[in-house]
């Protein structure tokens, strides 16, 4: 699970049951999975580029089909 708020990279000091290396960050200083990467795109909030989105998703045999129902804008 991913949440982005902080303009710097912070620890978190947070874990439990398999939960290790939290970190709250900005949205551009992290690789997310390729997934999470496509859904920030399609949000508007992130501009990974969709040719490190693609080997990604190839890489870990995962199709994705994106169906925007309303404009990058409109979901501020």
């Amino acid at each position: 699970m991913f949440a982005f708020r902080a303009d710097t990279a912070t620890r978190v000091a947070a874990g439990g049951h398999h939960v290790d290396g939290v970190v709250q960050a900005s949205v551009d200083k992290v690789q997310p999975h390729p997934t999470v990467m496509r859904i920030l795109n399609d949000a508007g909030v992130a501009r990974y580029p969709a040719r490190d989105i693609e080997e990604g998703l190839r890489r870990d045999r995962i199709l994705m089909c994106g169906h925007l129902t309303t404009a990058p804008a409109a979901l501020v």
